[in-house]
């Protein structure tokens, strides 16, 4: 039985954008990993902070500490999101610069594996990216490529220059089944082989393909249309599934978390913050845009507009 304190702790982040090191500045998503350590995205100060459990502030450990934008291998530009895999390594959605970065542990430079500032649909490139996910095994990089309305799977030991392959979506913007619309986060859910994704605008959907499908399912939304009933969104940002394959959204501009059981054929239940509702009180999001849990299932919730981390305890 799934529930959570509907009052949220601010665990990194103090409100107000700034460059401070107990500071955010619209944080757009994060990582977390066994030790219960965050991986926050600071994407409005270019940089990636590692803040310890129970820490009052955080470290920079990918991207300028002093937020300075730059393309050069020791900058970000407005990141979307952070992968760390066991040894500690980053993968990083570096968006302003349309490329995914790995960090080595301890690096004070990053590696570009895929994409560059030359933008195209062919299969070494990318338009526009949005989130990127790893398999469990840490062989393939599924990334979304907004502009080109697909995501695309690389090898993790890709090297700048190499061919992808499209794995979802890719036949032109739209709500067809074997379209996806401007598809903004992707979960690769390794148990199933299948990729859970967010279609932001026009789209406001989560949909499901397995790999090697020539088509998705619908998960929750109404397909083109923005909405706030239970089986409604209003532009997806991240997505995850646990292990009972229960989905979870950031549903961002209707200011909630939504949890869709598995089986509950599209209508979902608010976790956290109130429908509609943008605000900086415990209980309100204001443009949550990424989601995480740790060990213990508790929600971690990258508070866009308000600067900040909410925890919500799992209630057990």
């Amino acid at each position: 039985n799934l529930r959570w304190n509907i009052a949220g702790i601010t665990v990194a982040g103090n409100g107000k954008a700034g460059i401070g090191p107990n500071q955010l500045n619209s944080p757009n998503d994060l990582f977390i990993d066994s030790n219960g350590t965050l991986y926050i995205v600071d994407s409005y100060n270019n940089r990636i902070q590692k803040w310890f459990k129970n820490a009052n502030s955080g470290v920079t450990i990918a991207g300028d500490m002093n937020g300075a934008p730059g393309s050069t291998s020791d900058k970000l530009y407005n990141p979307n999101n952070v992968y760390v895999d066991k040894e500690q390594n980053l993968y990083i959605s570096d968006s302003r610069n349309n490329r995914i970065q790995l960090w080595t542990k301890g690096s004070l430079n990053g590696t570009t594996l895929i994409g560059s500032d030359v933008r195209g649909s062919a299969l070494n490139q990318i338009k526009t990216l949005g989130l990127i996910w790893l398999d469990s095994e840490h062989h393939y990089i599924y990334a979304a490529d907004i502009g080109n309305q697909r995501i695309m799977q690389y090898m993790v030991k890709s090297n700048i220059g190499d061919s992808g392959r499209i794995v979802a979506g890719g036949n032109g913007q739209g709500n067809r089944k074997n379209q996806l619309s401007d598809p903004y986060g992707v979960y690769y859910d390794s148990r199933s082989h299948t990729m859970y994704i967010s279609n932001t605008n026009f789209g406001h959907t989560i949909v499901k393909w397995k790999l090697d499908d020539s088509s998705g399912t619908l998960v929750t939304g109404t397909p083109g249309t923005a909405g706030s009933k239970s089986n409604q969104l209003d532009y997806p940002g991240g997505v995850v599934v646990d292990d009972y394959g229960n989905v979870y959204v950031a549903d961002q501009l209707n200011h909630r978390i939504q949890m869709f059981c598995h089986g509950s054929n599209g209508n979902g239940i608010t976790i956290a913050g109130i429908s509609g509702s943008a605000g900086s009180d415990n209980d309100k999001l204001n443009n949550p845009n990424g989601l995480a849990f740790d060990s213990e299932m508790n929600l971690y919730v990258a508070d866009l507009h308000n600067n900040r981390i909410q925890k919500f305890m799992r209630l057990k």
